[in-house]
């Protein structure tokens, strides 16, 4: 097992022996050599828990944190997100409260385990198609 060898070319870090790369701006180390999924990775918790909030017709604003949370929540992916359920409850409850909205903690927990279901048969299916490829 070796690991890649990389230089950085137009903001990426790629492998100068097998070609992969990566989009990241600290230290990457990765097995040489090992076959990655291709495309962006399919949407995550943050991502689904947009839309399930947007077809009840609540959507980001310009001064909200809402984006750079569901970021957060994509990036840290679906366990971190089971295991801090009540941290992103919180979350919706402060934002709902700047909001003036009514907001239930039962309800938020709702949202927040449907969109780690909807986000886990979203990484499902994509794993599906790569496998099929």
């Amino acid at each position: 097992m070796s690991y890649c060898t990389f230089e950085t070319r137009r903001g990426m870090q790629v492998c100068t022996v097998c070609g992969a790369s990566f989009s990241a701006t600290g230290k990457v180390m990765a097995v040489c050599g090992v076959e990655r999924p291709k495309g962006p990775p399919p949407p995550g918790v943050g991502t689904q828990l947009k839309k399930l909030l947007s077809r009840i017709g609540i959507k980001p604003t310009p001064t909200c944190k809402c984006a750079s949370k569901a970021n957060v929540m994509d990036r840290k992916g679906v366990d971190w997100c089971e295991q801090n359920i009540e941290t992103i409850v919180e979350w919706m409850r402060e934002e709902a409260e700047k909001r003036k909205l009514p907001y239930l903690n039962t309800v938020g927990r709702m949202l927040v385990r449907r969109a780690i279901n909807n986000a886990r048969k979203e990484a499902a299916r994509a794993a599906e198609v790569r496998v099929s490829d």
